[in-house]
């Protein structure tokens, strides 16, 4: 049989209390790294919105960029070829100072930068693929 001190006892349960305190801050420390992520990652979106406003005022509609889907009635049609209507569901900013296309993920970015669909113009695909591809617009799982 072993025997302890009183001494020992509270010595041993200093230890552990010490051990117990030490983990917890330590697996504390990973919650708060998850919320210091999440909290960088909204930071980072809000940031995102503000530069792409400034970048795509709703007053340099048409003359500093367009917003424009396939619509496939304007390609060109070979003889013998059945023409197909419709258009796509893609969007694309096109910006006319960068040369550029982003792909807009979808209506709630389109809204949430003051724009509507009935402000993009259907195009052919060859006008489209004339602008380089860029990176897509998403506001909302950004």
């Amino acid at each position: 049989m072993i025997r302890i001190t009183l001494d020992q006892a509270k010595e041993v349960a200093d230890i552990i209390q010490s051990l117990g305190i030490g983990i917890g801050s330590f697996l504390g420390g990973f919650g708060a790294l998850k919320i210091l992520g999440d909290w960088l990652d909204k930071k980072r979106a809000v940031r995102n919105k503000k530069k792409l406003l400034r970048l795509y005022p709703k007053s340099g509609l048409g003359q500093d960029f367009v917003l424009v889907r396939h619509n496939y009635s304007k390609d060109p049609v070979r003889p013998g070829e059945a023409r197909v209507v419709g258009s796509s569901n893609h969007v694309y900013l096109c910006d006319k100072r960068a040369f550029a296309k982003h792909w807009v993920a979808n209506m709630e970015t389109l809204e949430a930068l003051g724009f509507n669909s009935g402000e993009v113009q259907g195009v052919s695909k060859k006008e489209i693929d004339e602008y380089a591809n860029s990176s897509p617009i998403d506001l909302v799982s950004a």
